[in-house]
């Protein structure tokens, strides 16, 4: 039966009439998303630990509990294998550049980021006259300007030990790093296959620590300034070292010790100079007074960089007996 314009038309608007029918919204109050998931009447924001539990493939590596990333795969992010980088990781399209791709709308990587990709991707706090960046899950706001609802949704875990007020470290981790079970440490720290070495896995692609590496590991991961007859390594953004930046790269990385032959970065909050250079006005400031921008109170409590006044949570956690 051949149907006309009409009855072709009356069919798409039922069809869709009976789709939005199906489709609910976010039960939580002033949330318009629509909800998402098997058996579930939230959005994934809002998502309680059920529907959590009902929607989630957790990666398969034994005491990773985060949620498998990307096409075809049964990892997250951290635990793909070859196949699945192949598949899920676009590179960087700046030559020579092996960087995987990062941000929303964006075809570079973080050092190559063009000023619509960093517009598009660093947002910066909403209060009036700050120019903080955006910290945090759902968050609008720098960790200075933090709301309540932000605040707890971004308290930092502490380590289960009784009296250990360390922070949680590591992939499906309820310990800080002192106190990991086998699970844990297995789940998240390599080590080098030398034998009769304890020391953690580092480089890329590599299976051994710096010391043990091996030419083709060495190669790979200690780059050289491209300048001719120059054995140095790269500083900071770029491909050569302090003493051969050109005016991009010193432009980029200005804030680098201003002492001559020094190509270590500036350190401190009004400091044009690394540690190893402070002059005593720049001791002072940073290891004397909290870290907080304009603000020049001396730090307070057990291993704290700021004053009561700018504690963070997990200063505070720690300082709370004080």
């Amino acid at each position: 039966m051949r149907l006309n314009a009409k009855r072709i038309r009356r069919f798409v608007r039922l069809k869709d009439a009976d789709v939005r029918s199906h489709l609910s919204k976010c039960e939580v109050d002033g949330c318009e998303k629509l909800a998402r998931g098997t058996k579930s009447v939230h959005c994934m924001r809002h998502w309680n630990e059920g529907e959590r539990e009902m929607n989630r493939q957790i990666c398969e590596v034994k005491g990773c509990e985060r949620a498998a990333r990307g096409t075809h795969s049964l990892h997250c992010g951290r635990h793909w294998n070859e196949d699945e980088r192949r598949l899920n990781l676009r590179k960087c399209e700046v030559e020579g550049c092996e960087n995987g791709i990062q941000g929303a709308k964006s075809v570079h990587c973080v050092r190559h980021w063009n000023e619509a990709e960093r517009q598009e991707n660093v947002k910066n706090c909403t209060v009036e006259g700050c120019s903080n960046r955006a910290r945090g899950r759902h968050s609008i706001h720098c960790a200075r300007h933090w709301n309540r609802k932000e605040r707890e949704d971004n308290k930092p875990k502490c380590c289960e030990v009784e009296d250990c007020g360390k922070r949680v470290q590591g992939a499906g981790s309820r310990h800080c790093v002192e106190h990991w079970d086998e699970t844990e440490r297995e789940a998240n720290l390599r080590i080098c296959e030398n034998e009769g070495c304890c020391n953690r896995v580092r480089g890329k692609d590599s299976l051994h620590c710096k010391q043990h590496w091996t030419e083709e590991e060495r190669e790979t991961n200690a780059k050289k300034c491209e300048f001719q007859n120059c054995s140095s390594r790269p500083r900071g953004v770029g491909i050569h070292c302090a003493r051969h930046w050109d005016e991009k790269e010193r432009a980029a990385n200005k804030n680098c010790c201003a002492i001559e032959g020094c190509d270590k970065r500036a350190w401190g909050k009004d400091s044009v100079h690394c540690k190893r250079h402070f002059t005593d006005r720049e001791v002072h400031i940073y290891y004397a007074t909290c870290r907080m921008p304009g603000c020049e109170k001396k730090k307070e409590g057990k291993a704290s960089l700021h004053c009561k006044r700018h504690w963070n949570d997990e200063e505070r956690f720690v300082n709370s007996r004080i």
